[in-house]
C-alpha cells in the first residue's frame, strides 16, 4: 500500500487550511503544526495545487483551500499525492520461473478488487469529517 506519511501530511495541510477560511497560510506555519520541514509541505502543497485542491500565492503568500471541505474526499487527496492505484506490485519476478511468470497477474487479480474497495471507502470520508472530529474531539461516525 502506498499510504505513507505524505498522505497524513496532506490531510493535515488541508484540515489546517479548512480552519483558516480564506487566509493564506505559509509553509512555515503549516510545518510547525505538522512538525516537519517546510520543504516537505511545499512539495505536498504543490501536488495538492496541481490537482486544484489548494491555491498557492507565490512569494510570502502561502496556501489556502480551493475546495469546500464537504466536497473534498480522502480519495481526492490520495489521488493528488500518488495516483489512482491504491495497491500495486513493485517487484519484477523471474519470468523464466513457472511461478514467477504468473505471479504479477495473480497478485494483481486479487489486489484490483481490494483496491476498488479501499477507493470506495476513501470516497466516503471527507476533510470535513476530520475537521469535525477535531471540533468534537471524538471519532468520525459514518
Amino acid at each position: 500500500m502506498n499510504i505513507n506519511q505524505n498522505f497524513g501530511v496532506a490531510l493535515h495541510v488541508l484540515t489546517y487550511l479548512s480552519f483558516m477560511e480564506s487566509d493564506f497560510i505559509t509553509s512555515n506555519d503549516l510545518a510547525d503544526s505538522i512538525n516537519t520541514n517546510p520543504v516537505i509541505v511545499r512539495i505536498i502543497a504543490k501536488k495538492l495545487a496541481n490537482n486544484g485542491l489548494v491555491e498557492i500565492k507565490r512569494g510570502r503568500g502561502g496556501y489556502k483551500l480551493n475546495k469546500d471541505v464537504n466536497d473534498l474526499s480522502l480519495y481526492d487527496v490520495y489521488v493528488a499525492i500518488y495516483d489512482n492505484q491504491i495497491f500495486r506490485t513493485k517487484h519484477s519476478p523471474n519470468v523464466n520461473c513457472p511461478l514467477g511468470a504468473k505471479m504479477t497477474s495473480a497478485i494483481d487479480c486479487v489486489l484490483d478488487g481490494a483496491s476498488s474497495e479501499v477507493e470506495e471507502l476513501l470516497k466516503k470520508y471527507h476533510i470535513s469529517d476530520i475537521k469535525n472530529n477535531i471540533l468534537n474531539k471524538g471519532e468520525i461516525k459514518k
